[in-house]
């Protein structure tokens, strides 16, 4: 991927992120359209530093991208403590509405990747309403299984690379989107890749977005652990807390 070695950078637990505000960061992806292809934007949060550690290969993606933007408060409290303060809270699912509300105004076309089926199409819809004349050059639900089947794969690649949009949105859970960008945006003709989580599923309504405040505040982590205890206590409870006593850590030994 191209990589931005001008931007200014603050390193949490061996992952670098990029330390710039909402504002610079739309300059910078409106940047990498008119350059062209292929740039790929991480959006890291404590829980994919928290992968990062184990996982090599995403550390490596992660570290590797053109845009590497801070998304959570846990991430921005931990950069204060040592010393190295980020701008801002880039959050990604904000992202993407500020971003869909640029590519109207200048004219870029966007494509959503992922969901469930019509979870993107009604993403789609309530973008395109919200901001009159936004290019969506298309939607596709992938099988779960695309990043094993060949077959499905190349028939993602050949529906983007026929729809060729400015900037692609991928929602297949992290680090499962990250990995599928950097093994195949080279492979279309693209410009910008972001992967996005489970932003379809907030924009289209069908996950209730947390309160403005617990967001600004950093307990957006709560409000979800209460929406989903089954399948988020062990990451918010067990795997992320592991993430502050390891800051600790790195501020101990920088101190040295």
């Amino acid at each position: 991927m191209k990589n931005s070695t001008a931007i200014p950078e603050v390193t949490i637990l061996g992952v670098r992120l990029h330390n710039v505000d909402t504002a610079e960061t739309l300059a910078i992806i409106d940047a990498f359209i008119k350059e062209g292809g292929p740039h790929q934007v991480c959006t890291p949060n404590v829980d994919f530093i928290v992968q990062a550690q184990k996982d090599s290969e995403f550390l490596r993606i992660l570290n590797q991208a053109s845009l590497s933007i801070p998304d959570g408060m846990g991430v921005v409290y931990a950069s204060r403590f040592l010393g190295t303060p980020l701008k801002e809270n880039v959050k990604g699912r904000v992202l993407v509405i500020h971003l869909c509300r640029q590519a109207a105004q200048l004219e870029h076309s966007v494509f959503f990747l992922g969901g469930a089926p019509g979870v993107a199409d009604q993403a789609a819809q309530t973008l395109s309403q919200q901001f009159p004349g936004l290019k969506i050059a298309g939607t596709l639900s992938p099988s779960f299984h695309i990043m094993e089947d060949e077959q499905e794969n190349n028939r993602v690649l050949e529906e983007l690379n026929r729809c060729h949009p400015d900037i692609l949105f991928v929602g297949m859970g992290a680090p499962k989107q990250d990995k599928w960008i950097a093994k195949n945006l080279s492979k279309t003709s693209i410009p910008v890749a972001l992967g996005i989580g489970c932003t379809f599923d907030v924009i289209s309504g069908r996950v209730k977005e947390s309160p403005r405040w617990m967001t600004n505040v950093g307990l957006e982590w709560l409000f979800r652990l209460s929406r989903e205890p089954g399948r988020l206590w062990k990451r918010y409870l067990v795997q992320d807390p592991k993430f502050f006593w390891k800051v600790v850590v790195q501020k101990i030994r920088s101190s040295h």
